[in-house]
Formats: C-alpha cells, structure tokens, sequence
C-alpha cells in the first residue's frame, strides 16, 4: 500500500513544514495510484506555495478545483492563494481581475481590504 504510505508520509512533512518533502511525498503517492483529491492537490498547492515554486502552486491549485470533492471552503483558500502568488510575481493585471472575481464571490471576506486599497495605487 505504498499510495496510502506516501500519502501519509505527505502530510507529516506537510505539518511538519517540510514542504519540499511533502510535494514529493504526495507526487509518489499519485505516481503509486493514490486516489486524486482536491485535499491532496490543495496540501501540495499551499506546499509549493510555501517553497516559492508558484507555478507548480498555480497548476496543483487548479486540479483541485477541477475534483469533484474540491469543497467550497477549499475553492476559496486556492482562490485566496492565486491572489497572494500574482502579488508576490508582480503580474498587477492578473491579480486585479483575481481580486475583483473573489470579492465578488467572498464580499464578506475582510482579509482582501489590504489588497484591493493597494491596487488603486496601481
């Protein structure tokens, strides 16, 4: 059962903060026929996230969203991801249509008030 081992050992590193590891943990896990989830995707998007490997954030975020069980607490939080990695490549029209699809999809969302005063200055 080397899927449901590597999938473990995946998200040990993961809480671990070893996120390096825990992307390779979860890619041998899938090369070992786990089952593909938005949760492993998502665990292995905010890795790469946290790694600076923002395309491969980018790409893991978006196969989340496409699984059937990508609820909509986690569509928000890859949402809320994409947004921080356009900010952090400087890519401003990417992130102004970004920011202005997840206000208006999260209105109540106060955490993107910083973001959207900041793009006016843009």
């Amino acid at each position: 059962h080397l899927d449901e081992a590597y999938r473990g050992l995946g998200i040990a590193r993961y809480e671990l903060g070893d996120y390096a590891q825990a992307v390779d943990a979860f890619q041998k896990a899938l090369k070992n026929h786990a089952k593909k989830t938005a949760a492993i995707y998502n665990l292995m998007a905010v890795s790469a996230l946290k790694i600076e490997h923002y395309q491969n954030a980018l790409d893991y975020g978006q196969a989340a969203l496409q699984m059937e069980d990508c609820t909509k607490e986690m569509e928000q939080e890859i949402l809320y991801n994409e947004i921080a990695i356009y900010q952090r490549l400087g890519d401003w029209e990417t992130l102004k249509e970004k920011v202005s699809a997840y206000v208006a999809s999260y209105p109540d969302d106060k955490r993107m008030a910083k973001t959207v005063e900041f793009l006016k200055t843009r």
